[in-house]
């Protein structure tokens, strides 16, 4: 969250923040837009006006990222009541339209996919790969865009399993260009176990994903 909120103070054209949710629940997203707003309300709500909080399953319909402005047609951050989560439901679903139930039913311009994607400490929901790289394939411009991926190894003796997230994404069916960028050891962890494995579970590792 706090990239996209960087992104939103740095002349973004348009920041999309997601995470899990969907209509019944935006718990999580319920902390995006009091973020936002709070920004707002620091910088002018004209700056951040193409910037939205999203909730979203991996491998569903991608138009609620692409385009969400048409998904909350009447909604933008500063008209959200953020008092109370359930004020908050109240109004961020008041403007909702319709979503697509089929991943295959509407076909995204390129002109409405993102330049950069910030994929960020998500490789440890390793059944959800697939997945990741479907809604990442479906976003991310052909020409031009990256997908910046970071992370580290929650449970570094199954590091393998987080890895293999980049074997799929080299796979033809989603025929990405992977590229190890670096990788910086933390100055702190908040998940420590005393298990000899801390100090490999403080490295956050870059790599980049890019259409070939």
């Amino acid at each position: 969250m706090y990239t996209g909120l960087i992104c939103a103070l740095n002349n973004a054209s348009q920041v999309v923040i997601s995470d899990y949710g969907h209509d019944a629940d935006l718990s999580l997203v319920y902390a995006i837009d009091i973020n936002l707003k709070s920004i707002a309300k620091l910088v002018g709500s004209d700056t951040i006006r193409s910037f939205f909080g999203v909730g979203y399953i991996w491998g569903n319909p991608v138009d609620v990222l692409t385009n969400p402005a048409k998904a909350y047609q009447k909604i933008d951050t500063m008209s959200i009541d953020t008092e109370s989560y359930d004020t908050y439901v109240t109004s961020k679903l008041s403007g909702r339209i319709q979503r697509s139930s089929s991943t295959e039913s509407a076909i995204i311009p390129e002109e409405e996919k993102f330049d950069i994607i910030l994929s960020a400490d998500l490789l440890f929901n390793r059944s959800e790969h697939s997945k990741l790289l479907w809604t990442i394939k479906h976003t991310l411009r052909r020409e031009g865009g990256v997908c910046y991926v970071t992370f580290s190894h929650h449970d570094p003796a199954k590091k393998l399993l987080d890895l293999n997230f980049f074997t799929l994404a080299r796979e033809p069916q989603f025929n990405f260009e992977v590229t190890f960028i670096g990788q910086e050891l933390r100055k702190s962890y908040p998940f420590v176990e005393s298990d000899g494995l801390d100090e490999e579970r403080g490295v956050v590792y870059m790599y980049t994903l890019t259409c070939k």
